[in-house]
């Protein structure tokens, strides 16, 4: 019986161990539902914005059909539209982040 005993020891061990990292997994797969979906909703949010830089590239870019002079570097580009974000008024609730993005939207628009 002490043989028995101690192989079912042997054999408990391991299964213990087992048990609780299933059950960590479980709680970080948790987690990680949690961020994607806050993740997603965010990237949701800035969708507004990103398409106003979007069409602002564009634009730029365009005016090179016009004249060749007009030609810009994506450098220039960042520096435009890094001063549009930075010009962009804050919204009177800071954790307001719709109202943050058609700020920002607004202000690249300018």
């Amino acid at each position: 019986k002490k043989k028995k005993l101690s192989r079912n020891l042997t054999t408990l061990t391991p299964l213990e161990t087992t048990k609780k990292k299933a059950a960590e997994i479980a709680k970080s797969m948790v987690s990680a539902k949690e961020m994607q979906e806050s993740i997603g909703q965010s990237r949701k949010t800035y969708t507004s914005v990103a398409i106003r830089g979007s069409l602002l590239f564009f634009q730029i870019d365009q005016l090179a059909k016009i004249n060749h002079m007009y030609q810009f570097s994506l450098g220039a580009y960042m520096a435009i539209f890094v001063k549009a974000l930075s010009r962009a008024p804050k919204p009177e609730q800071e954790d307001d982040l719709e109202a943050r993005c058609e700020l920002l939207t607004e202000s690249i628009t300018k």
